[in-house]
């Protein structure tokens, strides 16, 4: 295996791009063909793409305020597709060069890393669920998403930079306004990466301290302020009527649709919480999703292993641990538990990915390959276990919808 990886490192560059290319094609092919047969009619989160800021403040305004600026007269289903389609495409370029960007590193242990990289893409949650799902690719994720990525290839490249701050603060405050939830779902990876960055070499920063302190501030204080103030300054028959002038009935959701959206959609998460079954499917989907967790965790725990001191200990203890805390309290505001699993993992996915320079993690990385290539039959299983977690064969569907889980809630019951 190694020999094969070492054979492909070393082809040639046109080679690779070729290779690269192929693996590439088609996931842009799904992005477009599941575009085209979407029924933007019937999926609420098209809302998002028509309800803007001068219908009131609050959250998951900024797409539509976007949105209302670039296509005042008219919006049909093929302008929003072709965004859908756009930003899907970007997110997964994105993502394919902040990974290209790790992997040519000579200082980087190429081999664990891609070999990780690879579970991830092959768990029921990465983020091309994103791609393969005609429902997901149009949630506001995905932007935030693509936002994300951008942050992470700077953070790579130039986080020492003035440039770097200033999109660090814009990242921040445009996946709140996206959607508020953004404080819990990808958020975390950045304030673990806040915290990484600040103990540089064990040395605390007090610039990048203050720096990063100040965004958390704004950010923590923004959500609030989404959170709490989160409305409409018109009825529900005056907006749908306004809305009918400017949007085709392609993509318009219905009446009902937009009123639970916007106005029951936080009491029925609330409800739905306290008084149903909801509480039990989290603990068997974190319970059954827990040893792929840890695959993603454990090479932060032989880092802390490896260092000496609280200044270190805590720079390499705080990515994982707040990817994974600080992501758990999003699974109470609202129950579409797939949307939340996936940013969790792309989290754990992209601290690998940001810390591939890293020496310390370097040497994690390569421990925890030879522990594999000993204990080879547990990669077997791991793999055997995942694919048990999709839902009859179909690669990159919704645990939350499997026959798998299906059958657990029923037996607990």
């Amino acid at each position: 295996m190694n020999h094969a990886l070492s054979k492909l490192y070393r082809c040639k560059k046109p080679i690779k791009l070729l290779i690269v290319l192929l693996a590439l094609a088609p996931i842009v092919f799904s992005v477009v063909y599941d575009a085209l047969h979407i029924r933007w009619c019937e999926w609420w989160p098209t809302a998002n793409y028509f309800v803007g800021y001068d219908y009131g403040w609050g959250g998951r305004k900024l797409i539509g305020t976007i949105m209302g600026a670039l296509f005042p007269q008219f919006v049909d289903a093929s302008i929003i597709r072709n965004i859908v389609i756009a930003a899907n495409i970007a997110m997964i370029l994105l993502g394919a060069t902040a990974v290209w960007l790790a992997l040519r590193d000579k200082k980087t242990d190429a081999v664990p890393l891609a070999s990780l990289l690879a579970i991830y893409l092959a768990s029921p949650f990465s983020i091309l669920i994103f791609v393969f799902s005609k429902t997901s690719m149009v949630f506001m994720e995905t932007y935030q998403l693509l936002l994300v990525l951008v942050w992470v290839v700077a953070f790579v490249l130039c986080r020492n930079r003035w440039y770097y701050y200033i999109l660090t603060f814009f990242v921040s405050v445009c996946g709140l306004l996206i959607h508020h939830t953004f404080l819990c779902t990808l958020y975390p990876l950045m304030l673990g990466l806040f915290v990484y960055d600040i103990f540089t070499e064990g040395q605390l920063s007090i610039k990048k301290a203050c720096i990063y302190g100040a965004n958390l501030a704004l950010s923590a204080g923004l959500f609030f302020a989404l959170w709490q103030f989160s409305g409409m300054n018109t009825d529900l028959d005056s907006l749908y009527t306004a809305l009918t002038a400017r949007a085709g009935q392609d993509v318009l959701p219905s009446k009902e649709g937009f009123y639970w959206y916007y106005y029951l959609a936080n009491a029925d998460n609330a409800s739905n919480w306290m008084t149903s079954g909801i509480r039990k499917r989290f603990v068997i989907e974190f319970l059954l999703l827990l040893p792929i967790l840890l695959v993603f965790v454990v090479p932060w725990i032989l880092a802390i292993k490896q260092t000496n001191g609280i200044a270190n200990r805590l720079r390499y203890a705080a990515p994982p641990l707040c990817s994974v805390l600080l992501t758990l309290p999003v699974f109470v505001m609202a129950s579409d538990f797939t949307r939340w699993w996936v940013c969790l993992f792309f989290q754990l996915a992209a601290l690998l990915v940001v810390s591939h320079d890293d020496v310390v993690m370097n040497r994690s990385l390569s421990l925890y390959k030879n522990h594999a290539i000993k204990h080879w039959w547990v990669a077997f299983l791991l793999f055997a276990y995942m694919l048990q977690l999709h839902n009859s064969g179909e690669i990159y569907t919704g645990l939350e919808e499997s026959e798998n889980i299906k059958a657990f809630v029923k037996m607990s019951r």
